[in-house]
């Protein structure tokens, strides 16, 4: 268990990407003990609907505020059961996800949403042909190495360089990315893999 009482606050925009016609995310930032952990609160907001810790300006700011009051009862309940900061994201989706793939499908429903047909199928695809490779099961599983096996499993189905970027790194790289927003990942891998975008040699 966490021994002093970790500071909780509420942090928008904290990649700095906000404009007044782009929304934000609003994240929850807790720290303890020299340690620094960001949870995912799920809500995206415009520059004039976050001010002096409030949501105004927005037709649902009740229920998005009763949203974070319930999202900072749950954090502080699951700091009672920490004995590491590293932890309470887990805790905090335990119900929610068992393992990667899990996250990736749930996530494939959202991103599909309003997208075209064709745009959904090849959500499909990935996520079949991915789950069929089934090396990345876990969050542990996302290493570099991995990421370069994947490329190497893509190329031996005869895959040229765009197709394997643009049809399953891609959707693999944005459902990493997901997972950091949401707290579960640290690290992206493909900020340290030079993978083939094939951008200038289309087959």
């Amino acid at each position: 268990m966490i021994n002093k009482l970790p500071k909780i606050t509420f942090i928008y925009d904290r990649r700095k990407t906000a404009s007044p016609k782009k929304k934000a995310s609003l994240e929850m930032r807790v720290s303890s003990e020299g340690k620094t952990k960001y949870i995912s609160t799920g809500i995206h907001l415009y520059p004039n609907q976050w001010k002096n810790g409030c949501i105004i300006n927005c037709p649902d700011a009740l229920q998005l505020s009763q949203k974070l009051n319930s999202l900072l009862v749950d954090v502080r309940q699951a700091l009672l059961k920490c004995d590491d900061l590293s932890m309470l994201p887990r805790l905090l989706h335990r119900e929610e996800k068992s393992t990667f793939l899990d996250f990736c499908e749930k996530r494939a429903c959202k991103r599909k949403y309003g997208k075209e047909k064709d745009t959904q199928e090849r959500y499909d695809r990935f996520l079949k042909m991915f789950g069929r490779w089934g090396v990345i099961k876990e969050y542990e599983d996302i290493t570099e190495a991995n990421i370069i096996l994947y490329d190497k499993y893509l190329t031996g189905q005869g895959m040229k360089a765009y197709s394997r970027w643009n049809n399953y790194h891609r959707f693999l790289n944005s459902f990493i990315m997901d997972a950091m927003d949401a707290g579960l990942l640290e690290r992206n891998p493909y900020r340290w893999v030079n993978i083939d975008k094939g951008y200038n040699k289309r087959v």
